[in-house]
């Protein structure tokens, strides 16, 4: 059983107000992936690439790829010093790289694309149509899940690109908010790997944990139509 895992790191200079929470932030979602690859015995491979990077306009640069999760290094300084943010093409850097893996096509390899970033794309080459294409196409065939944390406010054009709901975390761009993203994006890998170690490919739930929902508070949130 194998997963690849991509991230898009955004180093864009409007990182620069949170850059000790972000360091930590990036270290600590490595850090989950080894724990929770090592725990459910699931072979990792992780590819980064950093968005916005600079000097001058904000560019994609690959940081790393096909690494093997449990040796992946965590980093020391946290970079943002780029003027803009090409988020799509960071996305369709990962797709590439993850997609040219030799067992790409293997029914048991499923693929994670983690997307990390304060703001929106403003400097793409590719368009949102074209990139929304191209996710539809990947999630159709049930390997590939793509999650977002984003700005509050920005969920709703990601849902209108074929991202699931429950794929996207939107986070306040403050340290406290940071720490929170932090928390939730800690649950949440653990809970993909606690999933895919029972052979489930891709998940539409990422950021839904519904381990601490009892029957109870269930039903009670439900409306009974029965006489409708």
């Amino acid at each position: 059983m194998k997963t690849y895992v991509g991230i898009s790191r955004d180093h864009s200079a409007s990182m620069r107000g949170i850059l000790n929470p972000a360091l930590k932030d990036y270290n600590q979602t490595i850090e989950s992936v080894k724990e929770a690859a090592v725990a459910h015995n699931v072979d990792t491979i992780v590819s980064v690439v950093q968005c916005g990077i600079g000097p001058g306009r904000g560019k994609v640069a690959v940081e790393t790829i096909n690494s093997s999760g449990v040796t992946l290094k965590p980093l020391d300084v946290y970079r943002a010093d780029g003027q803009s943010t090409p988020l799509f093409d960071s996305v369709i850097k990962l797709i590439d790289i993850l997609s040219k893996a030799p067992d790409a096509d293997d029914f048991n390899v499923s693929f994670l694309v983690r997307v990390i970033t304060d703001g929106g794309d403003n400097d793409s080459n590719i368009s949102g149509t074209l990139l929304a294409r191209k996710i539809q196409e990947l999630q159709a065939t049930d390997r590939w899940t793509f999650s977002f944390r984003v700005p509050k406010g920005h969920a709703k054009f990601l849902v209108n690109l074929g991202i699931p709901a429950g794929n996207i975390l939107e986070w306040d761009q403050t340290q406290a908010g940071m720490e929170r993203a932090t928390q939730a994006n800690k649950a949440a890998v653990t809970s993909y790997y606690s999933a895919r170690s029972t052979g489930v490919l891709s998940t539409k739930s990422f950021f839904t944990d519904l381990s601490g929902v009892t029957t109870a508070e269930v039903k009670s949130a439900l409306t009974d139509i029965s006489k409708e």
